[in-house]
């Protein structure tokens, strides 16, 4: 065996797999499936790629540093694809041609090269990624190691991506989704910044946790057959994670180290990974928070007593706290306004030595609380004059049944004057979600039976609507939204 395919055999199969009873490597740098370790941020990230491809036209960006599982997320996304995806996979630094990506696209997605043209039939590949769109399949391009995408090839790629394009007619093209540290400026500087638009969505990946890290050794073992006590102590999976950052390709090599030297008996004590337990762990640190909440909320009820007692007789009001079954019920989920009677600083002035309120006082305070309304109009107040209809209307759509959402501001009162400036108040709803803690307000527009349908209303727009690039979404995500 020659040195080269020594150091392959052993990056495959290291010498310690046999000693140690595995059935194969549990840290070898090759993909393997079953190797696979789903945190929640890749869980998450998945989900939001298989979304995003389906109501958006986005590009995506699966973006982190090298080593943190990038490939190997992409490599997973390629074993749950849907029935009407189609996928071409490839690494920019192994396709550096016009003539090897467009072979690779038509191979992966069944495309007809047109054997006695000899130009690169791009317009025929246009036409046929086109026709899968129309037929409601999504042709997809995954590049990885996007950072060593070749320049000349930019002009080729946009070519098929036909939303990022200034056409006389949107239509729907290749969905791509790149992956790399880094997009190059070109690849950056080709894409219209027109609308103020976000044309690329970012989807980091994240190293693992401390947890995580153990989590990781511990299923990887567990799939490799070893059934022995690991040399893997809770200080060993510190160090780890220390020294790998929570780069997953860095903990194989730390572990297949470790490993290592086990089999050849450097490290005598194998002590427990230290998870076994894990989940007694954790709800033991959750009494035990638990347990100082409580003592912390008990000494400040008793120090808010003691103080209440050297309290002067001072007229003070309760405030109206609303009930549970109300925020419950609101499906807009804004908490109603408090509206106090009094102020605080009302209160803080009032005279010490007043005790009594004479009647005449007490009539005009009963005026006062009557006559008191609110100077300013409330969102909350408009969401419920709206909420009745345009919920009542949303619910009884069909949750597969598809719309299209124009516009989302932060202000109710921008999205109701684009209804009405653009004439859409028979057909156009407004629903309410909460965007980063405050109430955010987006206007749809009627309801679809089909994808395919949706799409050609959206095409059919006036001018004046189409321009905004209205992103078509089912009536089940917009409920997810709402609640």
């Amino acid at each position: 065996m020659n040195t080269f395919n020594k150091a392959l055999n052993n990056l495959i199969m290291p010498g310690y797999v046999d000693k140690l009873g595995m059935s194969h490597a549990p840290f070898s740098e090759l993909y393997d499936a079953q190797m696979y370790y789903e945190n929640d941020n890749k869980k998450e990230t998945l989900k939001k790629i298989a979304y995003l491809l389906e109501y958006t036209q986005l590009i995506l960006c699966i973006q982190g540093a090298n080593g943190v599982g990038k490939t190997t997320l992409l490599k997973n996304l390629l074993l749950k694809t849907k029935p009407n995806w189609k996928v071409c996979y490839l690494s920019a630094k192994d396709y550096t041609t016009s003539e090897a990506l467009i072979n690779k696209l038509a191979t992966d997605l069944d495309l007809t090269l047109v054997d006695h043209e000899q130009t690169i039939p791009v317009s025929s590949l246009q036409e046929q990624i086109q026709s899968l769109c129309d037929d409601e399949t999504l042709p997809i391009l995954i590049i990885d190691d996007i950072e060593q995408l070749k320049e000349t090839l930019l002009p080729l790629l946009l070519s098929f991506i036909n939303p990022i394009q200034s056409t006389s007619r949107e239509q729907a093209g290749l969905r791509l989704i790149i992956a790399g540290e880094d997009i190059p400026q070109f690849f950056l500087n080709a894409i219209p910044k027109d609308d103020n638009e976000e044309k690329i969505k970012y989807l980091p990946v994240l190293p693992l946790s401390e947890m995580e890290t153990g989590e990781y050794i511990q299923h990887r073992l567990q799939v490799s057959g070893y059934e022995k006590k690991p040399p893997f102590s809770s200080q060993a999976i510190n160090k780890i994670y220390l020294d790998a950052k929570g780069f997953p390709k860095t903990i194989n090599q730390l572990a297949n180290h470790i490993l290592t030297q086990y089999a050849q008996g450097k490290i005598e004590k194998p002590a427990l990974l230290g998870l076994r337990n894990n989940n007694t762990i954790k709800l033991a640190a959750i009494a035990l928070i638990l347990l100082i909440i409580v003592a912390v909320l008990f000494l400040t009820i008793s120090t808010e007593n003691n103080e209440t007692d050297k309290i002067d007789n001072r007229q003070t009001e309760n405030l109206e706290i609303p009930k549970k079954e109300q925020v419950k019920n609101s499906s807009f989920n804004i908490h109603p306004p408090v509206t106090p009677t009094q102020t605080q600083a009302q209160v803080e002035t009032a005279p010490k030595q007043q005790h009594k309120t004479s009647s005449a006082e007490k009539t005009n305070i009963t005026q006062e609380k009557t006559e008191v309304k609110p100077e300013i109009k409330t969102d909350k107040a408009v969401v419920e004059s709206t909420k009745e209809k345009d919920l009542r209307w949303i619910m009884q759509q069909n949750p597969k049944h598809y719309t299209l959402q124009l516009i989302g501001s932060s202000r109710i009162a921008s999205v109701e004057n684009f209804i009405t400036k653009h004439n859409i108040e028979k057909d156009a709803h407004i629903f309410s979600t909460i965007r980063k803690g405050k109430p955010w307000f987006s206007v749809i527009y009627k309801s679809y039976n089909s994808l395919k349908q949706a799409k050609q209303a959206a095409e059919s727009l006036p001018d004046s609507l189409k321009k905004i690039k209205p992103w078509i979404r089912t009536f089940e995500h917009i409920r997810k939204d709402i609640k």
